[in-house]
């Protein structure tokens, strides 16, 4: 029902109508005077369905990207750009029960390695590996062959421990301390209403950032709009990789910054000398099991306020 060889030619055709591009990228890059952090150059190709992408990038390691260097070249580039490389049929069940048996996707891969070792200079610079939609494998093209991250980075990975990164957090935190207790005074300033039961303070994760905010509320789920103001504000914890990722996990680092701004949030309060009627509490965006009471400095069941 479908033709192999043609997706197949279908896939050389969309290769070759981007050679000259890659050619043009590949002489550009070979000339540069790269920054010493850029110690590899990666190809990454991304299939997203009917299309297919390719970029270069220098980096650091298998993980991280080199950028932003002021002694000599870094970046990236895309070299593909969400070409079709096909058009899935109406029987589209049947084609991917195909694709998946005629390991279409391995295929594809295989060309575009084919066609890289083709046009690529013979003396490119660094050591250049080829990624498939980040997986944990890559491509040598120094040493023509498939490689594990293990086997290329050895015993290079980095050692994390939950002592080491509190002893960031405390770091990195206590640097925002002054600009905190600024804040949190101001709050013995504020004429707020009737309207306003009580103040919220809450932290947002944003990947490797948080940030703290404070605003006054009606009830557990309404803002009265009378006040909000930033208490911490975009500020980075650490730096992600494959490598920490997996050890952030590994050991709930989320709950564990959780609790410390809890406690970090309640000293400061204290400090500040903050003085208002109301209640105020310390939560998590969209996570609303328990909220920390700031004035007693404990852990209350967010049904039992809700039923106050």
């Amino acid at each position: 029902m479908f033709s192999e060889k043609g997706y197949l030619h279908n896939y050389e055709k969309v290769l070759n109508m981007h050679t000259a591009d890659l050619q043009k990228i590949s002489e550009k890059w070979t000339n540069k005077k790269y920054a010493k952090k850029a110690k590899l150059l990666m190809f990454e190709l991304i299939l997203h369905n009917e299309k297919i992408s390719l970029s270069i990038e220098t980096m650091k390691d298998l993980y991280q990207p080199a950028f932003d260097s002021k002694k000599g070249f870094t970046g990236n580039q895309s070299i593909i750009n969400r070409a079709r490389i096909y058009k899935t049929p109406s029987n589209e069940n049947d084609f991917f029960q195909f694709y998946i048996e005629s390991k279409l996707e391995k295929k594809f891969v295989d060309l575009t390695l084919k066609w890289l070792e083709e046009n690529l200079p013979e003396q490119f610079p660094l050591p250049h590996y080829f990624q498939l939609s980040l997986e944990n494998k890559y491509y040598s093209f120094n040493l023509g062959k498939w490689q594990t991250a293990k086997e290329i980075m050895g015993n290079r990975k980095k050692e994390f421990s939950v002592k080491k990164f509190t002893n960031k957090l405390t770091k990195v935190l206590e640097k925002q301390s002054k600009k905190v207790v600024k804040e949190l005074k101001q709050l013995n300033q504020v004429k707020l209403s009737t309207k306003s039961k009580l103040l919220f303070m809450e932290l947002h994760f944003d990947g490797e950032r948080i940030s703290v905010n404070i605003r006054a509320m009606e009830d557990l789920a309404n803002e009265s709009g009378e006040y909000f103001e930033t208490i911490l504000e975009d500020v980075k914890l650490y730096k992600d990789t494959q490598d920490f990722y997996e050890f952030y996990e590994e050991h709930d680092l989320e709950s564990h910054i959780v609790s410390y701004v809890a406690g970090y949030m309640t000293h400061y309060v204290k400090q500040a000398g903050v003085d208002v009627a109301i209640p105020m509490y310390f939560g998590v965006h969209d996570g609303y099991d328990y909220w920390l009471d700031l004035k007693s400095g404990s852990w209350v069941d967010y049904d039992t306020l809700e039923d106050e």
